[in-house]
């Protein structure tokens, strides 16, 4: 298929979320107290069975999540959360393996970034200071948007349940998705 023209994977290999709450909770691996060192952020170059696996980062051990690629594929996207820190920050890295950067900072967790056509980065972040109703350990997550550089962080949404992976759409809109409480209990 041309639409399917590649030679390589951007791939995240880490080990199951571990931590003071249920790991198999299907939003508790993207908060900061659940992430166990060990993950690592790869490159397979090459399709076949012989192809070669690349690490690109960390150099400290830590806890990835959520690649993005740039448009022009020389520029990755990600967050990360070494060992021995208290949260995810988003940082970008070249897909050559040099340039890291880290691009926020603070005890919040950003997480999700993704690149923007106007040279923008959206992300989800802990920066609302809520919880989701069935936990009050559990931070709500909402959309923020940054320079490409990190700077000028503001927020774009203001939701007391969280807002999770933005996308963006083939015509450039954004979208994401959201947990949000019907009041109707799952196991009915």
């Amino acid at each position: 298929n041309p639409i399917l023209n590649f030679t390589s994977l951007l791939l995240v290999d880490q080990p199951m979320p571990q931590g003071p709450v249920n790991p198999q909770h299907e939003s508790i691996h993207r908060m900061g107290i659940s992430a166990a060192p060990g993950g690592r952020l790869l490159v397979l170059d090459g399709l076949s069975p012989g192809a070669s696996v690349r690490k690109l980062a960390p150099d400290k051990p830590g806890y990835f999540w959520r690649p993005d690629l740039s448009f022009d594929a020389k520029r990755v996207l990600m967050c990360y959360k070494p060992y021995d820190e208290k949260s995810f920050h988003v940082y970008e890295i070249g897909l050559d393996g040099t340039g890291l950067r880290q691009l926020t900072s603070g005890d919040y967790d950003d997480t999700d970034p993704i690149y923007l056509p106007d040279g923008h980065i959206v992300f989800t972040t802990t920066r609302g200071n809520s919880y989701v109703r069935c936990g009050p350990f559990i931070y709500s997550y909402i959309l923020a948007r940054c320079d490409a550089d990190g700077r000028n962080v503001y927020l774009i949404s203001n939701n007391a349940e969280p807002d999770f992976v933005p996308s963006l759409l083939a015509d450039g809109r954004g979208i994401y998705s959201r947990w949000e409480y019907t009041d109707k209990p799952l196991w009915r």
